[in-house]
C-alpha cells in the first residue's frame, strides 16, 4: 500500500510540474507573440478603412488589385508626405537641443546651487564633478545604447513592412479573413455577423 501511494505521489508531482511547466510556456508564448497579434489587429482595421474606397473604384468597373494597389499607393504617399512636413521640425529641435545642451547644464546646475544654498555640503556633493560623473553613462554604455536602438529601427522597419505587406495582401483578396471571421460564428448568426462587420467598417470609415 505504501509503495502505491507513494507513485500516486510522484505521479501527481509530475502532473504538477507539466501543468506549471505548460502554463509557464503558455504566459510566454503570449507575451512573445502580443505584438504580432495587435499587428494583425491594426492591419485588419487599417483594410476595413481602406476597403471603402476600393469597392467605390470597383463599383466604377476598375480591377480589384489595380484599386487596391492605387488607396494603398495614396496612403502611403499620404504618410510620406505627413513625415516630410514633420521630420524636419523634429530633427531641427533635436539639432536644437544638442547644441544647447551645455547651457541648460550650466542653467541646473546654478539653480541646483541657489536652491541648496544654505546647505553647503549637500550642494557640494550634489554639483561637484565626481557626482555629476557617477551620473552620466561611460562612452560604452552609450555604443552599447546606440546599437540597441539600431536594432530596435531595423526590428521598426522590419515589422513596418510586414504589417503593409498583410494590409496589401487583405485588400487585393479579403475573402480569407472574412470567412475565418464567419467562421467562428455557427451558421444561423453568420447574416448577423456578416451584418455586424458591415456596420462596424462604415463606423471606422466615418470616423477616419
Amino acid at each position: 500500500m505504501s509503495s502505491l501511494s507513494l507513485n500516486q505521489k510522484l505521479r501527481a508531482n509530475v502532473k504538477l510540474l507539466v501543468i506549471a511547466a505548460a502554463l509557464i510556456f503558455g504566459l510566454w508564448f503570449a507575451y512573445e507573440t502580443i505584438n504580432i497579434l495587435f499587428l494583425f489587429f491594426f492591419a485588419i482595421v487599417l483594410t476595413l478603412v481602406l476597403n471603402a474606397p476600393v469597392m467605390w473604384l470597383v463599383s466604377k468597373k476598375w480591377n480589384r488589385t489595380l484599386a487596391a494597389l492605387l488607396v494603398f499607393f495614396i496612403m502611403i504617399t499620404f504618410l510620406f508626405l505627413l513625415g516630410w512636413l514633420v521630420l524636419p521640425n523634429i530633427l531641427e529641435q533635436g539639432n536644437s537641443l544638442f547644441k544647447n545642451l551645455h547651457d541648460y547644464y550650466q542653467d541646473l546646475k546654478e539653480g541646483v546651487s541657489s536652491v541648496l544654498k544654505d546647505y553647503p555640503e549637500l550642494q557640494q556633493n550634489v554639483t561637484s564633478s565626481a557626482a555629476i560623473k557617477d551620473h552620466i553613462p561611460s562612452a560604452s554604455k552609450v555604443v552599447s545604447g546606440v546599437g540597441l536602438f539600431s536594432f530596435s529601427i531595423l526590428g521598426i522597419i522590419f515589422m513596418a513592412v510586414m504589417f503593409f505587406s498583410i494590409v496589401v495582401y487583405m485588400l487585393i483578396n479579403p475573402a480569407p479573413l472574412l470567412e475565418t471571421y464567419l467562421y467562428f460564428f455557427s451558421p444561423k448568426k453568420r447574416s448577423k455577423a456578416a451584418h455586424a462587420l458591415a456596420r462596424a467598417s462604415n463606423m471606422m470609415v466615418g470616423w477616419m
